[in-house]
């Protein structure tokens, strides 16, 4: 078998690289196989044939033919080549000289060779085959013709025949490389093809292979589409439309897996048709779809549809994915993003983060408190705000460490500096962020450890003062033991028994020393067994004096007790409350006393709840009202009260203080007037009462009603009065004006006469004359003023605003005080009782103004409103001061007061000393005076 293994393996040629190669080897192989059986078989024919002079020659051709196909079986393939080919061309020589000559071999040999050149050789190497054996068929011709070889047709053989040969072989060997190279062009292209269609073939079923496995083994459905009717599909569109057989989905619509309407209320089948003709125009589209499962069940997808042409048939691809998940997921993504977002921000904590130059990339909101800066200022690195403290080196140093290695570093903390001014602690924890092995960025949390801070150094002072506090203390600190045995106390306690020091009395008993009562130590030991462990208790006794003399103290006791439970000792506080015991006393005895008055009280004296009902009622309510205390105690407030004056008492329950006159009923119906004032106080559960101080006025309100009464009868006889006397004024002055002023002028006329007629006569008659008509003249001059005072003629000539005027002018004319009169509206007339009264009102304030104001400029002004008339005057003389507004000498306010009350008005007076003084006069407007104002509009 293994003779037979090399022998089959000797017939198949080497396999090589290249299919060229591959080729010629492949020739080489079936010429050096044909030639070695060729010769092998030669050999024996020539021994059989007993002629031996050339095997040992043919014997060594063998062995070269041998070496050739060991040297192409090594892959030497252009040596085993020129080996075979020289090896074919020396026994075709070597049988033309020795046997047969160049007639019969070269016809038949010499043209072989040729073709197995041209199959295996390039251009090049033909040729230098062809040379050779173009030279070797004219050597051998030369040697036959020149007789220097025989054989059997060297006597034939010319010089003639031997070009003739030349040319043929040369014509042979142009012809066969010719047929050669096309043959062997031919072959490589066929080839070529061949492997480019084996390629093509196999790329195709690998491409077929690759495209099935997708199609059926994408994560997405993918449907085939024409128009919108499935052609096609996975076995993910299966699974995902809950589809057993694809005949569930092929030759089926699309709007069969689609509800009615899409999400925005698109009818389904009309926006699937218009998707799919946008796709056939050539452009790919890529939306969000609600589909219906097999099993009713609506999900959503996203569908990439792109456009296919085979040939002419146009198809649609359609990648559907499932995003159910993912908008789940995305719904989950958002609310936890919301979450942390929420957190960040509702956080107390400031979250940042920051590039390796440690500048900030970002800052939560926080940082504006934190920085106290504005919401829009650029906030940079923590560096522009720390402050000189030493603390803050070591931790910028965390921070470079952190970037430099990657590594996470221990918490640190930064003292900064806010733009107002204000130092602000913060603890960073941060984390460096690594990506490709290298720090990009820094993330961190800052927490405002300021109060921390503080509390951590008021705690060290505290810790460093706790032994002073201790023994400075204003407040008694002991131990002792169980059996009374004082361990040790603080100076305060030493003060406070009188001893000079402490150690005077550290270490004595308790019980004996201290103690007033032994007993008292007994019982404390006592009910602090029954109490338990850990139980702190207070009590009040007595205690001993250095000097013999006792205190009452208030002792705070805990016990302290060993691993096992048993007590180890006691500690406690002790206060004097010596003086606190002395003002109970007092208190109580205070107490007593105020309950007498309250009770002994004329005046009814109340506590009311927050909720408006009676807890306490003074005994003398049986009295006022003749009803109990007892029966009074929890009704409510208002029960009684006349319906009318609730809300007054109302009012005052709802505020802290307040006073009222209100109406209450007694137990026989009978109406009561009550003067009320109630004050809220707190109790020391913090809960809501008043007391309330009640008089009964009833007497009171009787006679201020006989009062008002009288007095409104005294303004109506006033009014009386006043009218009374204007029209007498008005009849005096006109009779003074009439009848007393033309008697003086018709004697005036008289003494005209008689001094006409005397100027004939006496000089003494005419000087008298003179006399008496300059005293005449006078008389006159006083009637006029006089009449003019008792009723002025301008009021009823000029009307009340002219006469303003003109009293202003005279005023200006005889005195220089200017005046300015102002009437809103212009066309307004104040007529009748109220318009004689402002005219002698504003007679009294400018004879006032003239008098004692000292001022420059007076302003009158008279306005109407709906239903009033107000009348102000105002200079900008000295200011009226507080005592001449009260004084007894102010007549004149007196008087106008008189008359703004007959007329129903008020009176306001303004003065403030060097801004001179207001008088603002407001009246009812009267039926008479609104008239004209209606006749006027």
């Amino acid at each position: 078998m293994t003779f037979y293994n090399d022998i089959k393996n000797l017939a198949a040629p080497p396999l090589f690289q290249d299919e060229e190669q591959n080729r010629i080897a492949f020739i080489l192989n079936i010429i050096a196989i044909s030639m070695m059986m060729g010769l092998s078989g030669f050999v024996v024919y020539r021994l059989s044939s007993n002629y031996l002079r050339d095997v040992v020659l043919i014997f060594i051709m063998c062995c070269i033919v041998f070496v050739s196909i060991v040297l192409l079986y090594r892959k030497q393939l252009s040596w085993s080549g020129t080996v075979l080919l020289w090896c074919m061309l020396g026994i075709i020589d070597y049988l033309a000289i020795m046997n047969n000559g160049l007639h019969d071999l070269v016809l038949f040999s010499i043209p072989g060779v040729l073709v197995a050149a041209g199959l295996i050789l390039y251009r090049r190497y033909y040729l230098v085959v062809m040379c050779a054996a173009l030279l070797s068929i004219g050597l051998i011709g030369y040697l036959e013709i020149t007789d220097a070889i025989q054989n059997a047709y060297s006597v034939y053989t010319n010089w003639s025949d031997v070009v003739d040969l030349e040319v043929m072989v040369c014509l042979t060997a142009m012809m066969t490389w010719f047929l050669s190279h096309n043959l062997r062009r031919n072959m490589i292209r066929l080839q070529n093809d061949e492997r480019e269609i084996l390629n093509q073939s196999d790329q195709l079923r690998t491409s077929e292979k690759r495209y099935r496995a997708l199609f059926e083994g994408a994560n997405d459905a993918i449907f085939i589409l024409s128009n919108d009717k499935f052609v096609e599909c996975n076995s993910m569109a299966l699974k995902m439309f809950a589809c057993e057989r694809p005949e569930d989905i092929v030759d089926h619509f699309v709007r069969e897996f689609s509800p009615s309407h899409q999400p925005d209320n698109r009818n389904s089948e009309a926006k699937s048709l218009e998707i799919i003709h946008t796709v056939l125009e050539g452009r790919s589209q890529r939306f969000y779809w609600k589909f219906s499962r097999k099993d009713g069940i609506l999900f959503d997808a996203e569908v990439s549809l792109n456009r296919l042409g085979f040939g002419n048939i146009i198809y649609l691809q359609a990648l559907v994915s499932d995003i159910t998940e993912r908008l789940q997921a995305e719904e989950t993504l958002r609310k936890s993003d919301e979450k942390l977002r929420n957190i960040v921000e509702n956080s107390s904590n400031l979250f940042y983060s920051c590039n390796t130059n440690l500048k900030f990339t970002y800052l939560s909101s926080q940082a504006n408190d934190i920085f106290e800066c504005e919401p829009d200022e650029p906030l940079v690195r923590f560096e522009d705000f720390m402050t000189d403290h030493p603390v803050n080196k070591l931790g910028y140093e965390h921070a470079k460490k952190a970037i430099k290695t990657g590594e996470r570093q221990p918490a640190y903390e930064l003292e900064l500096l806010s733009r107002k001014g204000t130092h602000v602690w913060l603890e960073i924890q941060e984390a460096p962020v690594i990506k490709e092995g290298k720090t990009i960025s820094l993330v961190g949390v800052a927490t405002d450890i300021t109060k921390r801070r503080r509390a951590e150094r008021a705690l060290q002072v505290s810790e460093k003062k706790y032994r002073d506090i201790v023994t400075w203390a204003p407040i008694g600190i002991y131990q002792s033991t169980r059996s009374g045995k004082l361990l040790s106390a603080n100076s305060s306690i030493a003060k406070m028994l009188g001893y000079d020091s402490e150690n005077e009395f550290v270490g004595c008993n308790m019980g004996e020393a201290i103690y007033c009562d032994t007993k008292d130590l007994e019982q404390i030991i006592f009910q602090h067994d029954m109490a338990g462990h850990n139980v702190a208790m207070s009590y009040e006794t007595r205690w001993k004096k250095k000097d013999g003399s006792t205190i009452w103290v208030l002792m705070t006791v805990h016990d302290v007790r060993d691993k096992t439970g048993q007590i180890f000792y006691y500690e406690g506080f002790v206060f004097d409350i010596t003086e606190r015991k002395h003002a109970e006393e007092s208190l109580r005895e205070s107490e007593e006393r105020y309950r007498l008055l309250v009770e002994n009280s004329t005046d009814l004296v109340t506590e009311i709840s927050s909720e408006g009902t009676f807890l306490y009622v003074s005994p003398n309510v049986k009295s006022i009202l003749d009803i109990r205390p007892v029966d009074m105690v929890g009704t409510n407030v208002l029960s009684k009260v006349y319906s009318k004056d609730k809300s007054l008492i109302a009012e005052i329950l709802n505020k802290q203080s307040g006073s009222a006159m209100y109406r209450y009923r007694d137990r026989m119906g009978g109406w009561h007037w009550f003067e009320s004032s109630g004050q809220v106080y707190h109790t020391s559960s913090g809960e809501r009462r008043m007391v309330m101080v009640s008089r009964d006025i009833t007497e009171r309100r009787k006679a201020e009603q006989e009062l008002e009464v009288s007095r409104k009868q005294l303004q109506h006889f006033t009014e009386h009065l006043e009218h009374v006397l204007e029209e007498e004024r008005k009849r005096i002055s006109r009779e003074l004006h009439d009848d007393l002023g033309q008697l003086l002028t018709i004697l005036k006329f008289d003494l005209s006469w008689l001094r006409l007629e005397g100027a004939k006569g006496d000089s003494e008659v005419i000087a008298k004359t003179d006399e008496m008509m300059e005293s005449l003249n006078e008389a006159l001059a006083s009637v006029k003023r006089i009449s003019k005072e008792i009723r002025p003629p301008q009021l009823d000539a000029l009307g009340f605003g002219g006469a303003l005027q003109w009293d202003i002018d005279q005023i200006e004319k005889k005195i220089g005080i200017k005046g300015i009169v102002t009437i809103e509206p212009p066309e307004f007339e104040v007529k009748g009782q109220i318009g004689a009264v402002l005219y002698r009102i504003f007679r009294e304030a400018l004879t006032n103004i003239v008098r004692h104001a000292q001022a420059q400029n007076v302003f009158v002004r008279l306005s109407k409103k709906v239903n009033t008339i107000v009348f102000s005057i105002r200079d900008d003389g000295r200011g009226i001061t507080k005592k001449e507004l009260t004084g007894d000498t102010s007549l004149g306010l007196v008087g106008i007061r008189e008359r703004i009350r007959m007329v129903g008005g008020t009176l306001t007076v303004d003065g403030r000393p060097g801004n001179g003084t207001m008088l603002s006069v407001e009246v009812p407007l009267s039926e008479e005076n609104n008239g004209e104002r209606a006749n006027h509009d």
